[in-house]
This record gives structure tokens, C-alpha cells and sequence, in this order.
């Protein structure tokens, strides 16, 4: 199955090392779009024609974080999968619910690892997760260790 996918990243060699990793290691995942920060982000994610099943995304971009793009779509129905330099955003990317997270340099395991783990938005749960997240971020203890 054919899975379409966006980048968010803004340092040019990022983009391309990754759009080739992909191509060499996940030859199902076609990349249908990119950007390099928040506001070209937003463009591309509200825009009529992009519909994808998953979004790797930098959190570090040249005009914000990630999170600030995140923040202003009004629903996720795409995967997410971080690609970041930075390992001390590990815990707020959990908050959206990411199903990968991945530090630089990219290791090609753990990127066949985080697609294999993308479902297409007919059977994507990403809404719901973000949900049970920001429930428990509103109440801590609702759920048990």
C-alpha cells in the first residue's frame, strides 16, 4: 500500500537526505509535498490537493517549532513522525501523539521501523490519541501507573 507522505524541515540538506533514505529504504512512501518552516507548513497542510497518510516533521524550523504549526490545524488525520536533531522534545511530542521519533542522523532501521508503523487515515487514530492526551495532561490522575 501506497502511503503519502509530507516534510517539514528547513535545512535543505535534511530534506534531501531524507527524501532519499525514503526512497531507499521505504520504496512505499511517496513523498507528495514539503515545506521549510511553520507558515510554509500551514500552507501546505491546509492546501485542497495534500492529503497525507504521514508527516515527518523538523521541530526546530527557521520561523518556530513544529508544535506552533500543530497547534493552528484545526484536525490532524495524518500520522506523525519527528525528525529532529534535538532528543529534549521527546516528551512533548507525545503530547501529539507521534508514532516515531527519530534523532539525527537518521538511522534507516529506526525509520522503517516508525513507517511500518503509519496507517492510512481510513484506519488512523491519531484524533483520538491527541485526545486521550490532552485529557490526561488536563487530569494526571485519570489514568493508573
Amino acid at each position: 500500500m501506497l502511503l503519502n507522505a509530507v516534510i517539514i524541515e528547513d535545512e535543505r540538506n535534511g530534506l534531501i537526505n531524507l527524501k532519499h533514505m525514503l526512497a531507499e529504504h521505504c520504496e512505499d512512501v511517496e513523498v507528495i509535498g514539503d515545506a521549510d518552516g511553520v507558515e510554509s507548513g500551514l500552507r501546505l497542510l491546509q492546501g485542497d490537493k495534500i492529503a497525507p497518510d504521514v508527516a515527518f516533521l523538523d521541530i526546530n524550523l527557521q520561523d518556530g517549532k513544529v508544535f506552533q504549526l500543530l497547534n493552528q490545524l484545526p484536525k490532524i488525520d495524518f500520522d506523525i513522525i519527528f525528525v529532529t536533531a534535538w532528543d529534549q522534545f521527546a516528551m512533548k511530542a507525545c503530547e501529539y501523539s507521534s508514532i516515531g521519533y527519530i534523532l539525527k542522523p537518521i538511522d534507516h532501521v529506526k525509520l522503517k521501523e516508525a513507517v511500518s508503523r503509519v496507517r492510512p487515515r481510513k484506519t488512523g487514530r491519531t484524533e483520538e490519541r491527541l485526545q486521550v492526551m490532552q485529557q490526561y495532561t488536563n487530569h494526571p490522575n485519570a489514568f493508573d501507573k
